[in-house]
């Protein structure tokens, strides 16, 4: 019960961010190279001891997840390298170095992706060997910034708000699956500069240290992620990869990007995948 009540409500949300998130990307897909200065300098991934994988493993083992799937709506789904480019500052090659929990969020999860730039296959070149920071939804929320504002709606479903409110759980978004520390992802990203238009997504990326010029956002998570299996990389979503077992396992929007639905859209991203590897390896 208390997992269907937490997907239900999950539904409810995102829309904020996902709007905000936007118009920053729009703000920064016009910047040009030559504005993009003083990357921070790579962080260590040991911390008083301790690695980050071990940090967040340790954080996140005892807690209960909660599974959801945003339904998100785009209407500019890159399905070529050259489309994503266009799309991008950069088309980038990277290692997650670190997964922090976000604070601020209403309704939702967010956690802050380190990500050391590797190579650069489109884009903007100065990037190469910088570290930035992107946004992923997921991760760890408290129950009482999940029910923000439906608090009697959960109380009423028979959820023990009051005695858990105070506890965290784990998100995790089915067609974005947070990056594992270590491995490695290709994805395009746009600066996440902040704007006069929205001061509260302004006062929330500096408060969780995204105010500066290595935040970045992803402009489609759900479509434009890759990670490495072995030697290759795959796509992030498992509903869209054709290696998962997972594949086809639900349903998107009709008539997307001009196309008959899900099919065309997973076969065309799974040969987007292709181009990408043969990219990066040169075959």
């Amino acid at each position: 019960m208390k997992n269907r009540m937490l997907f239900f409500l999950l539904l409810l949300s995102f829309v904020l961010l996902v709007s905000c998130g936007k118009s920053s990307r729009s703000s920064g897909i016009n910047k040009k190279d030559n504005e993009i200065v003083q990357v921070q300098k790579k962080v260590s991934s040991i911390k008083n001891g301790e690695s980050n994988k071990d940090i967040w493993k340790n954080k996140i083992k005892n807690l209960d997840t909660v599974n959801i799937q945003n339904d998100s709506v785009y209407y500019n789904i890159s399905t070529t390298v050259d489309s994503l480019a266009a799309n991008s500052q950069a088309v980038i090659e990277g290692e997650i170095v670190n997964l922090e929990e976000m604070t601020g969020a209403k309704n939702t999860a967010v956690t802050k992706v380190t990500v050391d730039i590797k190579n650069v296959l489109r884009g903007n070149e100065k990037l190469t060997g910088a570290t930035v920071k992107v946004i992923m939804r997921g991760g760890t929320v408290t129950v009482k910034n999940l029910y923000a504002g439906m608090e009697e709606r959960a109380i009423a479903g028979g959820f023990p708000y009051e005695q858990k409110k105070n506890e965290k759980v784990f998100v995790k978004d089915s067609q974005i699956p947070l990056p594992s520390i270590g491995s490695n992802i290709v994805t395009g990203i746009n600066l996440n500069l902040s704007n006069t238009v929205d001061q509260a997504y302004n006062i929330y990326l500096e408060k969780n240290g995204l105010g500066g010029n290595d935040s970045y956002s992803i402009s489609t998570p759900e479509y434009n992620i890759w990670k490495q299996e072995g030697k290759k990389y795959v796509l992030n979503n498992p509903r869209l990869n054709s290696t998962s077992d997972k594949y086809l396992d639900s349903v998107l929007p009709e008539d997307l990007n001009n196309d008959s639905g899900d099919e065309v859209l997973a076969n065309k991203l799974n040969l987007m995948t292709d181009e990408i590897n043969h990219e990066i390896h040169n075959d």
